[in-house]
Formats: structure tokens, sequence, C-alpha cells
């Protein structure tokens, strides 16, 4: 059984930047796991950014990208569900 609480990464047209959703704000751990998704992404635009050599590649950002590879980056999504506690 999932639990229904999750956290999730996605672009925001309204916002044009990435933007984490998840149940609660107070939710300690969602805003915890939400900004290592903001991470993970700004550590790959910045390592795609420079090719072995330290010479610029060309590339971009994410979002541009996934777009030039034909994928819609709108409906680009990371997402993880809160585990189920086993009750006692």
């Amino acid at each position: 059984m999932r639990s229904k609480e999750k956290v999730t990464v996605k672009w925001s047209k309204k916002e044009k930047d990435w933007q984490s959703r998840y149940p609660e704000w107070e939710n300690r751990n969602a805003r915890i796991v939400g900004n290592q998704f903001f991470n993970m992404i700004r550590e790959y635009e910045e390592f795609m950014s420079k090719n072995w050599e330290g010479k610029p590649t060309g590339f971009t950002t994410l979002r541009d990208y996934l777009s030039q590879a034909g994928f819609d980056p709108d409906t680009f999504t990371i997402s993880v569900n809160a585990k189920v506690k086993a009750e006692k």
C-alpha cells in the first residue's frame, strides 16, 4: 500500500523555475527531499556545461536539454512517495 503523501519536483510555467510540491509545508523531511532534487538538477546542469577539459559544451539547462531531445519539459517530474508506517 502506498502513502498518499509524496514530494514532487516539476517545472512551473508561472514561476519559470523548478518547484517542489508536498502535502504540508511543515513537513521537514519533505522540504529536505525537495531541496535534494533541486540540488541534483543544479549539479547536473553545472556538470554538463563543461567538458573534461573545462571548456563550455553549449549545454544550457535541463529544461532546454529535454526540449532539444524531443521531450516535453513541462511534463517532466521527479517524485517520491512516503513510506507507509506499519501499525503496531
